[in-house]
């Protein structure tokens, strides 16, 4: 008899060890997102910037006031931005696809957080 109210106290802490595991991967993965959609607004913006950049710098070159050192820089600048915003958009699906696996489903479908990084 107090063999198995061992095993039943041992079993409850377990259940609890496993709930909060469980709650903490969801909140992780919750705020993994959170970050991953954050991150895309903010690539989207250096992207805006670097591209108003490189239209600047072309309009110096051609008026001759820029070299064109500083319109390869600008360009290849440019090109980074591009890529930093897909690599986030990829991101954002990560973190989408790591929310639903620890949500327990099975087909994908596309979460959004709905509230901001503070």
């Amino acid at each position: 008899m107090s063999s198995a109210q061992r095993n039943i106290e041992a079993n409850r802490y377990n259940y609890d060890v496993t709930s909060s595991n469980v709650r903490l991967r969801l909140r992780t993965a919750y705020a993994d997102l959170l970050a991953a959609q954050e991150l895309v607004k903010v690539t989207e913006e250096i992207k805006a910037r670097r591209d108003q950049s490189l239209a600047l710098v072309k309009l110096r070159y051609e008026s001759g006031e820029e070299n064109k050192g500083s319109v390869l820089t600008s360009e290849a600048e440019a090109a980074q931005a591009v890529y930093g915003v897909s690599q986030a958009r990829r991101n954002v699906y990560l973190a989408q696809r790591q929310l639903i696996k620890e949500m327990g489903k099975k087909t994908f479908v596309p979460y959004a957080a709905a509230e901001t990084l503070q």
